[in-house]
């Protein structure tokens, strides 16, 4: 089993959170995660990652 790559992911996430991103910034970057989750299917600790990330993107799409 090969380590997980996007040990990295969370933390750029939570980065680009912080500074405020436009609603059409965070449509690109939940659409990134996707294809990434598409890229990495075949590794369970880096869906994983990446549903998370997602998930916090989409929260804050949900967000006014």
């Amino acid at each position: 089993m090969h380590p997980a790559k996007l040990v990295k992911l969370p933390h750029l996430v939570d980065y680009m959170i912080a500074q405020g991103m436009s609603k059409n910034m965070k449509m690109k970057v939940a659409l990134m995660l996707v294809q990434t989750y598409k890229k990495f299917k075949d590794s369970p600790e880096d869906n994983k990652i990446c549903m998370q990330c997602l998930a916090k993107i989409m929260q804050e799409l949900m967000k006014k």
